[in-house]
Parts: structure tokens; C-alpha cells; sequence
């Protein structure tokens, strides 16, 4: 396992944040040499490198993009141009389709059938095929996360409030978005659905019940939690890590 695994880096690749402890590193230079000594001396971790650059090199590639595009939250495979689930589960939820335009569209309905004859004919029938393609794509997280979690790798969390726009405002839904972050990437763990006050209590049982769903503890996996500030999620988080 590399040094880094045990390591928030900033995204300047200056310094990086102890997973284990509050300490904050200097790493200048893609240095690990005061990662190794931390490790050793305060945690008892010896972590043996291939080599230095090695090290450098996974330091480099480390940081994320700074901005996401909201299809980057799907895992995606080689076989994606070509899987018309995929493709419908985009185009309902990146680009906002209801899930009759692909029955009550011809135009639409012509476009898809020339490439995916199996385009079904029901809107019932297309709200399956992606609630379905969506439990897979979650066995998948679920999957990566546990085998990351098996070698050792702890998580931080990232969730903040998001309101649906309705041109009837009486009906507008409240959700919560749930990010989980490793050293490497993220996953996005859906939208919840938020029902009467936003309190600590109702916050922090959200969290809960969605990192069960992918086999994720608060109190075991996460390590940091990060929000946008309002004091009833400052206090959900502070509820969180204590």
C-alpha cells in the first residue's frame, strides 16, 4: 500500500492531512520522507515504498479535477456508448427527460430505434430499466467501496441541501446530496429526500440510513465531513465524529 494511501493531499500537493490524526504534513517536492517518519513514530505504521518517485508520481495524480460534470457521477464501462439503459438513465437524469417523452416522442423514438431496437414501449416498461440499471450501478459502489475499505482505506464525507424547482412552488422537494470521498475519487451516493425540519437528529439519521445502503459506517469509515456551514449541519457533523 502506498504512503499516500494513509493521507488527505491539498490540492496544491504541499502538504497532506494525517487520515488517522489531525496533523498536517508538509510534502513539498512530492517529499514522503515526513509521511514515513509520521507513520512510524506516532501510529506505528511502516509503509515500504517500490521508490520515491513512485510516490511522486502517484502525488501528481492525486488531486481531482476541480469541477465535475454531473455524468461523471456514473461508473462507466467499455460497453457504455452501447448500453441503452446507460443511455436512457442519462438523458433522464442529466438532461431532465420524463420517462413518457420516449413513448409520447416519434421524432425521439426514431432517433433511438436506429440504433437500439429494443427500445421499449412502455413508460412503465423504461422506469424499470433504469430503477434496475440504478441497483446495479449501486452493487457497484458498494463493491469498489468495500474493497477498499478491506485494504485498509478510510472515507470523508462531503452533503449539503438541494431544492427542486417547481413552477408550482407548494410542491417544491427538498433533498440532501451525499458525496463519499477517498484519497483517488469520489461517488455520489444520490439525492435523499428530506421530509419536515432539517434538525441534527434528522440530519444525522439521513446519513445513516444512505451510507448503510452501501455498506458504509459513520462511526468506523468516515473520518472527515465536510459542509457548506449552516449551523443545523454543523452540529449534524460535529453529532457525527463524536
Amino acid at each position: 500500500m502506498s504512503v499516500w494511501s494513509y493521507f488527505l493531499v491539498a490540492k496544491d500537493g504541499n502538504s497532506a492531512k494525517c487520515k488517522r490524526c489531525p496533523s498536517i504534513l508538509k510534502t513539498l517536492g512530492g517529499s514522503t520522507k515526513g509521511l514515513h517518519t509520521h507513520l512510524s513514530t506516532k501510529h506505528n505504521i511502516k509503509v515500504i515504498s517500490a521508490s520515491t518517485s513512485q510516490d511522486t508520481e502517484n502525488l501528481n495524480t492525486a488531486p481531482p479535477p476541480a469541477k465535475r460534470k454531473l455524468d461523471d457521477y456514473f461508473t462507466k464501462t467499455k460497453s457504455d456508448d452501447d448500453n441503452l439503459d446507460d443511455v436512457l438513465a442519462r438523458m433522464i437524469a442529466l438532461d431532465g427527460f420524463p420517462f413518457s417523452v420516449f413513448i409520447t416522442s416519434d421524432n425521439l423514438r426514431k432517433l433511438l430505434l436506429a440504433k437500439y431496437t429494443d427500445l421499449p414501449k412502455s413508460a412503465v416498461t423504461i422506469k424499470k430499466r433504469v430503477m434496475n440499471y440504478s441497483e446495479k450501478i449501486k452493487k457497484q459502489v458498494t463493491s469498489e467501496l468495500k474493497h477498499l475499505k478491506s485494504a485498509g482505506e478510510r472515507f470523508s464525507l462531503s452533503f449539503d441541501e438541494w431544492t427542486s424547482m417547481s413552477i408550482d412552488f407548494n410542491v417544491n422537494k427538498r433533498y440532501m446530496a451525499l458525496n463519499v470521498h477517498s484519497y483517488k475519487k469520489f461517488w455520489n451516493l444520490g439525492l435523499v429526500p428530506i421530509y419536515g425540519n432539517m434538525t441534527a437528529e434528522n440530519c444525522l439519521r439521513i446519513l445513516n440510513e444512505r451510507l448503510s445502503k452501501f455498506d458504509i459506517s459513520l462511526e468506523t469509515d468516515i473520518v472527515a465531513i465536510v459542509t457548506d456551514g449552516p449551523n443545523v449541519y454543523d452540529k449534524g457533523g460535529t453529532a457525527c465524529l463524536r
